[in-house]
Protein backbone atom coordinates (compact mmCIF):
# COMPACT_ATOMS: atom_id res chain seq x y z
CA UNK A 1 0.00 0.00 0.00
CA UNK A 2 1.13 3.36 -1.23
CA UNK A 3 -0.35 6.85 0.92
CA UNK A 4 0.70 10.27 -1.05
CA UNK A 5 0.10 13.53 0.91
CA UNK A 6 -2.29 15.13 -1.03
CA UNK A 7 0.00 18.84 -1.54
CA UNK A 8 2.35 15.98 -3.46
CA UNK A 9 0.02 14.64 -5.93
CA UNK A 10 -0.82 18.17 -7.85
CA UNK A 11 -3.98 18.53 -9.83
CA UNK A 12 -4.87 22.16 -11.05
CA UNK A 13 -8.44 21.35 -11.29
CA UNK A 14 -9.79 19.30 -8.67
CA UNK A 15 -7.83 21.44 -5.91
CA UNK A 16 -8.77 19.62 -2.48
CA UNK A 17 -11.00 16.43 -3.05
CA UNK A 18 -12.45 13.44 -0.65
CA UNK A 19 -13.63 11.20 -3.19
CA UNK A 20 -11.52 9.38 -6.11
CA UNK A 21 -14.98 10.72 -8.52
CA UNK A 22 -13.14 13.97 -8.46
CA UNK A 23 -10.27 12.45 -9.69
CA UNK A 24 -8.89 14.04 -13.11
CA UNK A 25 -6.91 12.00 -16.01
CA UNK A 26 -4.00 14.26 -14.69
CA UNK A 27 -4.11 12.99 -10.84
CA UNK A 28 -5.02 9.25 -12.37
CA UNK A 29 -1.42 9.23 -14.83
CA UNK A 30 0.35 11.14 -12.03
CA UNK A 31 -1.00 8.45 -9.36
CA UNK A 32 -0.39 5.55 -11.97
CA UNK A 33 3.49 6.87 -12.35
CA UNK A 34 4.28 7.89 -8.73
CA UNK A 35 2.76 3.82 -8.04
CA UNK A 36 4.82 2.36 -10.92
CA UNK A 37 3.02 2.37 -13.77
CA UNK A 38 4.01 2.02 -17.32
CA UNK A 39 2.47 4.90 -18.67
CA UNK A 40 3.21 6.86 -22.14
CA UNK A 41 5.00 10.37 -21.21
CA UNK A 42 2.68 11.78 -23.48
CA UNK A 43 -1.00 12.14 -23.80
CA UNK A 44 -3.04 13.67 -26.59
CA UNK A 45 -6.97 14.26 -25.99
CA UNK A 46 -8.82 14.78 -29.20
CA UNK A 47 -12.41 16.40 -27.77
CA UNK A 48 -15.31 17.11 -29.26
CA UNK A 49 -17.49 19.80 -27.43
CA UNK A 50 -21.19 19.09 -26.98
CA UNK A 51 -23.24 22.06 -27.17
CA UNK A 52 -26.43 21.14 -25.49
CA UNK A 53 -25.15 18.94 -21.96
CA UNK A 54 -28.93 19.57 -20.38
CA UNK A 55 -30.80 17.58 -22.47
CA UNK A 56 -30.18 13.71 -23.23
CA UNK A 57 -30.29 11.83 -26.42
CA UNK A 58 -29.36 8.93 -28.04
CA UNK A 59 -28.92 11.42 -31.23
CA UNK A 60 -25.69 12.77 -32.14
CA UNK A 61 -26.62 16.39 -32.78
CA UNK A 62 -25.43 17.41 -36.23
CA UNK A 63 -22.55 19.70 -35.20
CA UNK A 64 -21.20 16.73 -32.93
CA UNK A 65 -22.04 14.18 -36.14
CA UNK A 66 -19.67 16.34 -38.32
CA UNK A 67 -17.12 16.53 -35.93
CA UNK A 68 -16.50 12.88 -35.54
CA UNK A 69 -14.53 12.43 -39.50
CA UNK A 70 -12.06 14.87 -38.50
CA UNK A 71 -11.40 14.05 -35.30
CA UNK A 72 -10.85 10.30 -36.48
CA UNK A 73 -8.16 11.49 -38.74
CA UNK A 74 -6.48 13.34 -36.45
CA UNK A 75 -5.98 10.45 -34.06
CA UNK A 76 -5.20 8.53 -37.09
CA UNK A 77 -2.52 11.43 -37.63
CA UNK A 78 -1.35 11.38 -34.50
CA UNK A 79 -0.51 7.59 -34.85
CA UNK A 80 1.26 7.75 -37.71
CA UNK A 81 3.27 10.40 -37.01
CA UNK A 82 7.01 9.69 -37.22
CA UNK A 83 7.73 10.87 -33.56
CA UNK A 84 4.80 8.51 -32.97
CA UNK A 85 6.13 5.53 -30.09
CA UNK A 86 3.12 2.72 -29.57
CA UNK A 87 3.80 2.02 -25.46
CA UNK A 88 6.04 -0.55 -25.22
CA UNK A 89 5.07 -3.48 -22.35
CA UNK A 90 6.41 -4.11 -19.35
CA UNK A 91 8.31 -7.02 -18.73
CA UNK A 92 6.37 -9.45 -16.46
Amino acid sequence: MCVFPLDELPDPMSGHTASTHDATLQTALQTGRRLGAHLPEQVFVIAIEAQNVHEFSEQLSPAVAEAIVPAAEQVLNLLTAPAFQPLQEAAP
